[in-house]
């Protein structure tokens, strides 16, 4: 009796967790069969087609958002790290941790309000929305997760290197050059990689501070699908998702090569 209700249980836990995976990623699902339809309505099924992944590839709007996109995704990450990695090792030493907190209400805070607040700043210097705008804003968000990686993982760095390279002589830059930053390296690329990410898939800031001339990949989706709902978008869409898997697997990669290369040091 007791054999036959815990097989009942697993039972009922498998097709909850299946159903729970069905509900996240059948959306997906059809997205990708949907960029493959020979129809450009995705109510019905006229055959397979790649004509669709043709013109988007051929398309030079698309082409011109996924570059501006890139760009202010790849400056925004580069300055968050940098500022996230210099507050964390600049404040280590005088163990003002309570500094963190101010971070931290940009977690909570709705993606709009934090777009309107760059806004109204941008409003208030008298500067013109674009690419600056739009880096900044990213960068704000950005921090909010680069700042917590970095400084979970210098928590948990040995104190008594740093203190051991300091009491040889060295001073606190060397020590950051050599010791601090090539530990903190495995967070650094997480938080970079959470950065791209997040830029990438931000929608409010682009909405508000980008001005009339800038184009990301989230405003020209948005734009598309408000006029017309066009199958090349499940292309794009598809292959963001496609992309979004590749740079996964490559944090996957460097983070495991990484991991070996400690261990064989520490052997």
């Amino acid at each position: 009796m007791v054999k036959s209700q815990s097989h009942v249980r697993n039972i009922l836990y498998m097709l909850f967790v299946c159903g729970i995976y069905l509900f996240i990623y059948l959306p997906l699902v059809v997205l990708i069969v949907n960029s493959f339809n020979g129809s450009p309505l995705a109510s019905k099924w006229e055959g397979f087609t790649t004509n669709w992944y043709y013109e988007l590839f051929q398309s030079p709007e698309i082409a011109q958002a996924v570059a501006n996109s890139l760009i202010i995704a790849l400056s925004s990450t580069a300055l968050s790290i940098v500022l996230g990695a210099a507050f964390v090792i600049g404040t280590v030493r005088k163990k003002i941790y309570f500094a963190d907190a101010l971070f931290y209400p940009n977690i909570f805070t709705p993606d709009i309000v934090l777009a309107l607040s760059v806004l109204s700043l941008f409003k208030f210097l008298g500067l013109t929305c674009g690419f600056t705008s739009l880096i900044v804003g990213h960068t704000a968000i950005g921090l909010v997760f680069v700042i917590p990686i970095i400084r979970t993982r210098m928590q948990e760095i040995d104190a008594r290197l740093i203190e051991a390279s300091l009491d040889l002589g060295a001073n606190y830059l060397y020590t950051t050059q050599k010791i601090i930053l090539p530990l903190l390296t495995p967070a650094l690329i997480t938080a970079a990689f959470m950065a791209f990410t997040i830029s990438l898939d931000d929608f409010f800031i682009s909405f508000f501070c980008a001005g009339n001339e800038i184009e990301t990949l989230s405003l020209y989706i948005f734009s598309h699908q408000r006029t017309q709902s066009s199958p090349v978008l499940s292309a794009l869409s598809a292959s963001m998702i496609l992309a979004s898997m590749l740079l996964l697997l490559s944090l996957f990669v460097i983070q495991r090569k990484l991991n070996e290369t400690t261990e064989n040091a520490r052997k």
